[in-house]
């Protein structure tokens, strides 16, 4: 077992993930948080509650100048317990996966207090007099699943009283040399626990600076039976969105955590001076962070000066409840607790308000990244819950029609209406084959009807009335009312000052006009094509505006004004680069029509990706979730299933 130190950095962890995404998908994670890691914080504080700050601070001596501002990038000493597995996993761990990572999250977050000297790891009180002398101390023990390095803790001094007298007699205990240049231990562990289950990977802290509060020791915990497949990249970004979310964790975002929060004099704010019941506009009443900063992000984001604070989850299953955003309302915020595989999650000015907010960190808002979702929304999205029949305020985000067809709220991916409630309404959720950016969804089928998958590519409505087309003496249909993946572009209207939009189908180009029907093709044009069109177009201003960046941000970022906001683990003007040294396959991994991206390696590798035969099942099987990838096989007619087993 090795240890790696990275310097000056963010160095930072992981948190697995699932399968490694087997063929065209992967399901999404699932955060364990509250039902797994908090319980162990809380037996944790319950374990020492009796004892006060005065004796962990005696035991453990000021080693460092704690309350003296001197802000600098994060440091974290990485302690990887990994040995467990294979030599294919372990080198993505600890080579890959960490250090992109932490190069993504190095010029982001800075601790404002930094460690001067060694980092070393203050021991728990177990036993203390009235004065605040401390008797005994715990041993070092676990954290999480990893067993603690006695190295990384320091001296410690213990008192014994000298008969009844008031005097007494002090002993220092050597400690270990500590972490040079850190200011967190992170251990790394890979143990098949109860929570995966349901998630990829767990994290929290488990120690902390007696001074400042601030966690200085945490762990990530991901799941070897996540790490299945060594298969085709499709959602690298999606790995490195979790890790950042564990990590997350680990720094500042657990209800553990929001009662140790400091001020600027280092004054314990205490939990409700951080979140606080706030009623709603239809008599029900959520939590919501309510610190200043965090006020200000929600407020600025959503154009609603009156907005209290951020919701934090409260619907959501015990795993995910009360230690995340609230998913209605910040869907697309890394810090949710149901990250999506088939979608990105940012971290946002909003989480890095929250760290900001917790009295240990400086953060650098410049390096946040855009979120889309709901902004602008006004203060309607965030004073009411979602109930069906959908309110307008909601629209395009969710929906009441279980079956229903369509696009994304930001036209990137085809999508339906998931099946399940989020406070009475359902959800427009993306295919795991629907994303319209990437190119390694072509298949002869989607040829056929004359679909385009890469970066100018967006879904656009396919009209009401039914495709038609001929092929040889067979006619073919395609059900309207739906959403399919169409090459557009954008041109910036003069005369308006405003766009127009233009949607191609199989080399016929037509503009879009704003909630209009267009047609395309009719049995007059082309003798193979009997009928196509497309619409209600979309309003060409907000799909162009999330269009009209250098090379459409390589479908690594968000466009947002002309300008590329790159999502975590990539940075450039167009998010062509990436922030580490392993950089996966081109622009979503597609590496071609004939080869495949390989995680393990990178690198585009020759043929198709392989696909486990045991998860394909017919057509009239019954998919988990009802979710499901078509595979049309040479001839357009026969049809498999791609159950993902969840």
């Amino acid at each position: 077992m090795g240890y790696h130190t990275y310097l000056g950095k963010i160095t930072f962890i992981w948190v697995f993930l699932q399968h490694l995404v087997p063929a065209l998908g992967g399901m999404g994670h699932k955060c364990a948080h509250e039902s797994h890691v908090l319980p162990l914080l809380q037996s944790l504080a319950a374990e020492h509650e009796h004892i006060p700050e005065e004796a962990h601070r005696s035991v453990n001596g000021h080693r460092r100048q704690a309350m003296e501002e001197d802000p600098a990038p994060l440091r974290v000493f990485v302690d990887p317990q990994i040995s467990n597995l294979g030599s294919s996993e372990f080198s993505v761990v600890k080579d890959r996966l960490i250090p992109t990572t932490v190069n993504a999250m190095a010029d982001i977050v800075s601790v404002k207090r930094p460690v001067s000297g060694p980092l070393k790891l203050d021991r728990f009180c177990n036993l203390a007099y009235p004065n605040g002398n401390c008797a005994n101390v715990s041993a070092p023990g676990y954290c999480g699943h990893a067993v603690h390095n006695d190295t990384y803790f320091g001296d410690y001094t213990l008192y014994k009283r000298e008969g009844n007298s008031f005097n007494f007699e002090s002993t220092t205990y050597p400690g270990g040399a500590g972490v040079e240049a850190a200011d967190l231990v992170l251990y790394v562990t890979a143990v098949e626990s109860e929570a995966c289950e349901e998630s990829l990977a767990q994290g929290g802290p488990c120690k902390f600076d007696s001074v400042t509060q601030r966690p200085t020791a945490g762990y990530v915990n991901f799941c070897p039976s996540k790490l299945e497949y060594n298969s085709d990249l499709q959602s690298w970004s999606h790995w490195v969105q979790v890790a950042a979310h564990e990590l997350t964790h680990v720094l500042s975002f657990s209800r553990s955590l929001f009662d140790l929060y400091i001020d600027d004099a280092g004054e314990k704010l205490g939990e409700d001076n951080v979140v606080k019941a706030v009623p709603l506009s239809d008599g029900s009443s959520v939590e919501m962070v309510t610190t200043p900063k965090v006020t200000a992000a929600a407020r600025e984001h959503f154009g609603c000066d009156s907005l209290q604070g951020a919701e934090l989850e409260s619907a959501g299953t015990d795993m995910t409840a009360g230690n995340h955003w609230e998913n209605r309302v910040f869907e697309d915020e890394v810090m949710t607790g149901d990250l999506s595989v088939v979608r990105s999650h940012v971290l946002s000015n909003l989480t890095l308000a929250l760290f900001e907010d917790s009295g240990w960190y400086v953060v650098d808002y410049a390096k946040a990244s855009a979120r889309p979702f709901g902004l602008g929304a006004g203060c309607g999205f965030t004073d009411s819950k979602c109930s069906t029949p959908v309110d307008s305020v909601y629209k395009p985000y969710y929906c009441d029609a279980p079956d229903a067809i369509a696009c994304s709220w930001d036209h990137k991916s085809t999508a339906y209406c998931a099946n399940f409630d989020v406070e009475g309404c359902g959800v427009v959720t993306g295919y795991l084959n629907g994303d319209c950016m990437d190119e390694s969804f072509i298949t002869t089928r989607t040829e056929f009807w004359g679909q385009s998958f890469g970066e100018s590519a967006r879904c656009i409505p396919n009209g009401v009335l039914d495709w038609s087309k001929t092929a040889g003496s067979s006619v073919y249909s395609k059900r309207a009312n739906g959403g399919i993946c169409l090459k557009t572009r954008c041109e910036a209207d003069f005369v308006s000052g405003g766009w127009k939009l233009f949607v191609e189908v199989q080399g016929k180009e037509v503009q879009c006009v704003d909630n209009q029907v267009v047609d395309v093709w009719t049995s007059s044009d082309d003798s193979k094509w009997n009928y196509a069109s497309i619409g209600p177009c979309p309003a060409s201003a907000d799909l162009c505006m999330g269009s009209s960046c250098m090379d459409d941000c390589h479908g690594r970022g968000i466009c947002q004004q002309g300008v590329c906001s790159c999502f975590l683990g990539y940075k450039g003007m167009n998010c062509s680069e990436c922030t580490g040294d392993y950089c996966p396959c081109p622009t979503h991994g597609y590496c071609g029509d004939d080869d495949h991206c390989e995680f393990s390696t990178g690198l585009c590798q020759p043929g198709p990706a392989p696909i486990p035969f045991d998860q394909i099942q017919e057509s009239n099987a019954p998919c988990p979730f009802k979710i499901a990838l078509f595979f049309l096989v040479s001839n357009l007619s026969i049809c498999f299933v791609h159950c993902l087993i969840i």
